[in-house]
């Protein structure tokens, strides 16, 4: 990995254009760059390059994971007692086990960082908004604009997102009758903004409805509704383990185990979602075929449900569902006293490859050594297209920032 400088000789003028752009998208999408709140701005006048030997060995390594996931499932389909142990709640367990797609999820990204010894997993998020705005809108407009001397893998992620959420919507059963919902957390003007791109990107043959999660609810004939209005199909960026924990959870998961209501993204993607996942790849392994185990020894960190194995060694303790790196605590010696809670799991801490990244704030450019977590975006099992967040830990979401993510041509 290396830094690709953008600052041109005349820095007044880059800036203008920079701030041209940036504005544009604001003014159209509501959206905003400057996240951190620290105070930092221009975060992104750098970009991430990914040598063409890297952005292969992530190929390869998220190729072989999907392989992975997918042989997961078939293991759970004969031993469903295992999903006690990713905690999904008792009510949604059947329809976890339910797959009606042929690839993982209509919508997801793999979060990877790399280390000396290659891409590591960091997590799968399918149930995740952030990422889509820069990675399909800012990112091909940079790279346009300031790089054209490398390689946008964002070049096409628009297009082929938008592919994949529409075979998602036909094959659960949409048509033009249909009445899909996308709904989020929409106090949030961002989540809104990337709520009204991905209704633009998957351009549902139907009518499409956005709203705040708050305002489903289930009418006297068991159908879900948004605003007061039934719909058939629903694109959720609050988890379904979340909603079957609320006050109306039973009548939402009565809509869905009676078909009433389909998700774009399945309730099989909760086995995907939980943290727990790792640990149960890492207690299966050895029932493994040999290249799926070395899958799990060479791309997943070492995870357990039970903190003995991590005592004294660098770990995170992961919440089992929680969105974005929220409550994970960092470790340099696992000891009993952080081992307190039973929702959580235990996961080897492996050193990521810092990069040295130039920061901007109030016209003043200083380098940091910040962790790129590379986010990569998948559509029908493919690599899509990525989004870096880069940060002082490999996990969190304090003083984050987002930079292109480009790669050298061959």
């Amino acid at each position: 990995m290396r830094i690709s400088p953008v600052l041109l000789e005349d820095r007044e003028s880059y800036l203008d254009r920079w701030e041209a752009v940036a504005e544009s998208f604001e003014k159209n999408f509501n959206f905003s760059w400057a996240f951190d709140a620290q105070g930092q701005h221009f975060l992104n006048l750098h970009a991430l390059v990914l040598t063409a030997e890297e952005d292969a060995a992530i190929r390869e390594a998220q190729g072989r994971v999907t392989e992975l996931f997918h042989a997961v499932a078939l293991f759970l389909d004969s031993h469903p007692e295992a999903l006690d142990a990713l905690g999904i709640p008792d009510i949604l367990k059947p329809l976890c086990l339910r797959r009606p797609l042929p690839y993982l999820t209509a919508l997801g990204r793999f979060d990877w960082y790399l280390t000396k010894d290659g891409p590591k997993l960091l997590e799968f998020n399918s149930e995740t908004p952030f990422g889509q705005m820069e990675a399909c809108r800012l990112q091909p407009e940079l790279a346009h604009l300031f790089h054209p001397g490398l390689t946008d893998p964002n070049a096409d992620i628009s297009d082929r997102l938008g592919e994949g959420l529409r075979d998602s919507f036909r094959r659960q059963g949409g048509t033009s009758e249909s009445v899909t919902a996308i709904v989020g957390f929409c106090a949030d003007p961002e989540e809104l903004s990337i709520l009204t791109l991905i209704r633009e990107l998957a351009d549902y043959p139907c009518r499409v409805l956005i709203g705040d999660v708050k305002a489903l609810s289930v009418n006297h004939a068991g159908q879900l509704c948004l605003g007061g209005a039934p719909v058939d199909l629903l694109q959720s960026f609050y988890s379904v383990e979340w909603y079957a924990r609320d006050p109306g959870g039973p009548q939402f998961v009565g809509c869905l185990a009676q078909g009433q209501v389909r998700l774009i993204n399945p309730p099989s993607t909760l086995i995907l979602h939980s943290k727990a996942l790792f640990a149960l790849l890492w207690l299966i392994a050895p029932q493994l075929a040999a290249p799926l185990r070395q899958a799990v020894e060479r791309y997943i960190p070492y995870t357990a449900l039970d903190p003995d194995p991590l005592l004294g060694r660098p770990a995170l303790i992961k919440p089992l569902h929680n969105r974005e790196g929220l409550g994970i605590v960092h470790c340099e010696f696992l000891s009993l006293h952080e081992a307190t809670r039973d929702d959580v799991i235990y996961q080897e801490r492996v050193d990521a490859i810092a990069v040295l990244f130039p920061t901007m704030r109030n016209g003043r450019i200083r380098e940091r050594r910040l962790l790129p977590t590379i986010g990569a975006f998948c559509a029908k099992d493919e690599l899509i297209g990525y989004y870096t967040r880069l940060s002082p830990l490999i996990v969190g979401p304090r003083d984050v920032c987002w930079a292109p993510t480009l790669v050298e041509k061959n």
